[in-house]
């Protein structure tokens, strides 16, 4: 009998900790996604013709609460990235025919590890700021001309890095439910290019970032 009392006041003393961890949890999981403004840096050749094209990210985010300010997040997203090129077609005597673009498309697996400052805005409004490293994996880059996609994977390395900067805001909309909105910019720092650039030059990439994300705290 003494037994079993000690083995039932142990059963509810683990019980009640279970319960103020979970409740007393500084983790929180989410989802983001949203549309992007992708371009290519670092080579003067085709500077001048390329443009910026419209990619995307979604992806899973994992934050830990450091305290009642700062907290870590990462998480790993599915991105495309790119450019466009604008071209123009002549015939033998150099008369024009038309135009077209053409489409560099990169796809990545993302992870982002930011630190995360939060701000009080009033009433129930938060604002943050977060910066950090990324580092990506290539998946597939393809070169679409005008639409048939043809793959150029072999010409880029596999790993992409650089620095990320973010400004955003979050609204509760239960009491372990939030709503955030984010403008963020990835900054890319190392070469993709694994074959020479014209005039000793690079290929680096940026993104400019809107996302809509829903957090859950566990």
């Amino acid at each position: 009998m003494f037994k079993t009392k000690i083995i039932v006041s142990t059963a509810m003393m683990l019980l009640f900790s279970v319960c103020l961890i979970a409740q007393s949890s500084k983790w929180s999981i989410g989802i983001e996604a949203g549309p992007a403004i992708s371009s290519l840096r670092g080579n003067n050749v085709s500077k001048s013709i390329q443009k910026s094209r419209l990619g995307s990210f979604a992806g899973l985010s994992l934050q830990y609460q450091l305290n009642q300010r700062f907290s870590l997040k990462t998480g790993l997203a599915h991105e495309l990235k790119g450019a466009k090129y604008g071209v123009i077609f002549y015939d033998a005597l150099g008369q024009q025919l038309g135009n077209s673009t053409i489409f560099y498309n990169y796809q990545y697996l993302t992870i982002p590890l930011q630190l995360k400052v939060d701000i009080d805005l009033g009433s129930s409004l938060q604002g943050f700021v977060s910066a950090g490293p990324y580092a990506s994996y290539l998946l597939a880059a393809t070169q679409n001309f005008p639409s048939n996609p043809n793959s150029i994977k072999e010409y880029y390395n596999n790993i992409d890095a650089g620095l990320l900067a973010g400004l955003g805001v979050s609204y509760p909309i239960k009491s372990n439910l939030r709503l955030s909105a984010e403008l963020r910019n990835q900054l890319g720092l190392t070469n993709i290019s694994s074959v020479p650039v014209q005039n000793d030059g690079v290929i680096k990439q940026n993104a400019a970032q809107l996302l809509l994300g829903v957090q859950y705290a566990l």
